[in-house]
């Protein structure tokens, strides 16, 4: 059970990065997925 969490853990951390991940996985999960949401205005993001 310790080995599992740690391995989830590991999986959560090297995958946090990758947009297939955050659309798929954590944007789902209620903590985690309104700090994952872009909030920056239109004209304050580069072309």
């Amino acid at each position: 059970m310790l080995w599992g969490g740690a391995s989830m853990f590991g999986l959560f951390v090297f995958t946090e990065g990758w947009p297939k991940f955050q659309d798929a996985i954590y944007k789902k999960i209620p903590l985690l997925g309104p700090t994952l949401e872009d909030h920056t205005p239109p004209e304050d993001k580069p072309n």
